[in-house]
């Protein structure tokens, strides 16, 4: 799952309340599953591509937080602006 247990600092969590978030977002949202991680989409979202990369306040990101989709539409970008 895209951390939300550590995002919203609920690391120490039992495994009973983790194992009930994961149940409960399951059941809303679509999701993907990679190597390192689950990631649950926005309702509506078309997982084949997602749009854009999400830049973070402080400027860093977790590699294992970010989906294969977001790190594609990154190198489209760096492509765009003539990078390789």
């Amino acid at each position: 799952m895209l951390n939300v247990l550590s995002a919203h600092d609920w690391a120490r969590t039992g495994k009973r309340i983790r194992d009930r978030v994961y149940l409960l977002a399951e059941e809303r949202y679509h999701s993907t599953t990679e190597k390192v991680e689950q990631f649950f989409w926005p309702e509506g979202s078309d997982t084949s591509q997602w749009p854009h990369f999400r830049y973070s306040e402080n400027g860093a990101r977790p590699v294992d937080e970010i989906c294969m989709q977001e790190l594609s539409a990154l190198a489209d970008e760096v492509g765009r602006q003539g990078g390789s």
